[in-house]
């Protein structure tokens, strides 16, 4: 049996070519999130809690402001689960619950299957320019 192979450009797995089917959801997968929030004290604080609760890690988050609306956001997360998993679904409808709108942009697998590295295995800035 051939092992599955790394495309060496975007350094995805894909899957092995001897007729064995691969799950979408078999490696470590991501989420991409958007949401807008009340402009109120604590607002960001209750959306990220629903994901700290849940041991889920928020890779990446941005924020844009909303045209024609002044301090009012949206937000943008990255999250270490796929939305098919039991956690990141109830964090999802948890924060439906005071987020005026909210939507899944999608999830799919993480670079090599792997979730992202912590900041405890990240090189330094010395490593990383040599």
């Amino acid at each position: 049996m051939r092992p599955a192979r790394t495309d060496r450009i975007a350094g995805r797995t894909s899957c092995p070519t001897d007729g064995t089917s691969c799950s979408p959801f078999a490696a470590k997968s991501l989420t991409t999130v958007v949401f807008t929030l009340p402009n109120l004290p604590g607002s960001l604080f209750r959306a990220l809690s629903v994901f700290a609760l849940r041991d889920i890690d928020v890779t990446k988050i941005e924020s844009r402001p909303i045209p024609g609306r002044p301090w009012e956001y949206l937000f943008y997360l990255d999250l270490a689960a796929g939305a098919h998993e039991l956690r990141a679904s109830r964090a999802l409808t948890h924060l439906a619950e005071f987020a005026p709108s909210s939507k899944t942009l999608g999830s799919y697998p993480s670079v090599l299957g792997a979730a992202p590295r912590s900041q405890a295995g990240a090189p330094s800035l010395e490593t990383a320019a040599q």
